[in-house]
């Protein structure tokens, strides 16, 4: 096996980088709690905290390939330009040698993995007007400290899934006046509930027997009445940041998005910046002027900088189509020898669906287990979209997928019941599991 990476270091994104390489601030923290991010056998340290900062991920996952020998098969600074196949895959690189030239090298190999990540390219839309705007004009990626910003009028479009969020409130505190702008309502999961990670709460397989449709409501009840209302600064709604409805409207057409992607992760005290007046809430931006922006309720805002936290744009290989189909978001059904890691956008762990999508590639590359016919694989094969914002998941459902495939799926409802019939505390146990332990039959 042989590994190309084109940065100067393995650890992606989490490499803290100026310029336009670099996709994360100085603040940045995790949004998953850290006993949900460990990989298997290689435990985080215990002093690390219940969310760790980008340093410490990065030490993490290079400390991970370093105690299993992964980063000597790695080549730094080689750039995979080209790869065709007739046989076999004939893979061309470009290397930047210790002098700074460019060397060419090539190889041969029989199983091709890619994983590219979704954050190839900052995605930023079009809107009536946005050329005239003449101020600073800004994705997301390309922040890295509020200093920047220090008495500035500052309009933030999007939320995501925490960048938005995160960057509103740390700027907030400097800036003259914060913006932030959403097409639609959300619920925001506070890091902590009674002085534990939020996420470990429902991290137990007793989750998974019970149905999305009614978490979604129970989510809503507890989020207003015991952790808003509780700060006495009023509700989401009541500070204009509704709760989710999927009958809403975007352009004419219904939102189709799984209801885990109204979740943001909410870095500290969203609403109370709202209701205290550092944030202003604005709905969806209807058009851009040289000084500011005009929403769609029929408000505006006088803005210096415009930060867009509008997410990223896939960057698939167009040799595979425009429109990227997988089966089971990992193999190209019409080139099995073909996979691709992490190509759909986890709520939860990354980590933790990554080792489950690498171990099926593993298998499947090895020999040891076998892919379905090219008939079954392209019915059910999905588009993977260009924003990944379009290809959303909860990251245990998708690991469920998996184990499936592995032979080591959980045991359906009704199984479920006979087992704690005839084996209770087995089955008890089991059920108090994380959900993100390696799935055994019980």
């Amino acid at each position: 096996m042989r590994g190309f990476e084109k940065a100067d270091q393995l650890g992606g994104l989490w490499v803290f980088r100026e310029g336009e390489n670099g996709k994360i601030y100085t603040s940045l923290r995790t949004n998953t709690a850290t006993p949900t991010m460990q990989l298997p056998d290689f435990p985080t340290p215990p002093d690390y905290p219940p969310y760790m900062a980008h340093w410490q991920c990065k030490e993490y996952l290079q400390s991970f390939a370093n105690h299993f020998g992964i980063s000597q098969l790695f080549t730094l600074q080689a750039e995979v330009v080209e790869w065709t196949r007739d046989q076999i895959w004939k893979i061309s690189v470009h290397c930047l040698d210790s002098d700074k030239s460019i060397r060419m090298d090539s190889l041969d190999a029989d199983f091709l993995c890619l994983c590219i990540g979704q954050t190839g390219k900052p995605f930023i839309p079009q809107y009536d007007g946005s050329q005239l705007f003449e101020g600073l004009m800004m994705h997301s990626s390309a922040y890295r400290s509020p200093a920047l910003f220090q008495r500035k009028s500052v309009l933030i479009i999007g939320m995501g899934h925490a960048s938005g969020s995160d960057i509103a409130q740390e700027i907030s505190f400097g800036a003259h006046q914060v913006w932030l702008s959403t097409r639609r309502g959300g619920l925001l999961l506070p890091r902590f509930i009674n002085g534990r990670p939020s996420h470990l709460w429902g991290d137990k397989r007793l989750f998974l027997y019970l149905p999305m449709g009614c978490i979604l409501p129970i989510l809503q009840i507890f989020f207003t009445k015991h952790i808003n209302d509780s700060f006495a600064q009023g509700s989401g709604p009541s500070l204009k940041m509704p709760f989710p409805d999927n009958k809403s409207k975007t352009n004419g057409n219904k939102i189709p998005e799984h209801p885990a992607a109204f979740v943001t992760t909410d870095c500290c005290n969203l609403l109370q910046r709202i209701a205290i007046g550092a944030i202003i809430k604005k709905p969806a931006v209807a058009s851009f002027s040289q000084h500011g922006a005009e929403f769609v309720d029929g408000s505006s805002a006088k803005v210096d900088t415009i930060i867009w936290a509008t997410g990223f744009e896939r960057v698939n290989q167009p040799q595979f189509g425009y429109k990227l189909r997988l089966y089971c978001n990992i193999f190209v059904p019409s080139t099995p020898s073909v996979a691709y890691c992490m190509q759909v956008h986890p709520i939860g762990s990354h980590w933790a669906l990554a080792q489950m999508q690498a171990t099926w590639i593993a298998k499947v590359f090895s020999g040891k287990l076998a892919l379905p016919d090219l008939d079954t694989m392209m019915r059910e094969s999905r588009e993977i979209e260009p924003h990944q914002s379009e290809n959303i998941c909860i990251e245990y459902e998708e690991m469920i997928q998996i184990a499936h495939q592995l032979g080591t799926s959980p045991p359906g409802f009704f199984m479920l019941l006979f087992r704690l019939c005839v084996r209770p505390v087995s089955t008890i146990a089991y059920l108090m599991m994380s959900l993100r332990q390696q799935y055994i039959k019980i």
